[in-house]
């Protein structure tokens, strides 16, 4: 869970891999609409990734994901 979109509420980061049977893996992050509900932001798509953190590593005050991908050569980071 992170705040991402300005309005200080909590979204969350989710990752779709499907274990390599997913034909198009994806990160999301679903933001918060307040009362419960949630919005799907796609962050990335078609690079498998598992273990996706938030943080701001970029000390601008935003948050920033990055996690593990299934395949040695190719990154995550958004």
């Amino acid at each position: 869970m992170a705040e991402s979109s300005g309005d200080g509420l909590p979204d969350i980061l989710g990752t779709l891999t499907g274990l390599g049977k997913r034909p198009a893996p994806e990160t999301l992050m679903y933001r918060s609409r307040g009362g419960g509900g949630f919005e799907p932001v796609r962050v990335q798509q078609g690079v498998p990734t598992h273990e996706a953190k938030v943080a701001d590593l970029t000390s601008n005050d935003l948050p920033d994901t990055i996690g593990q991908t299934e395949w040695p050569d190719r990154h995550s980071d958004g």
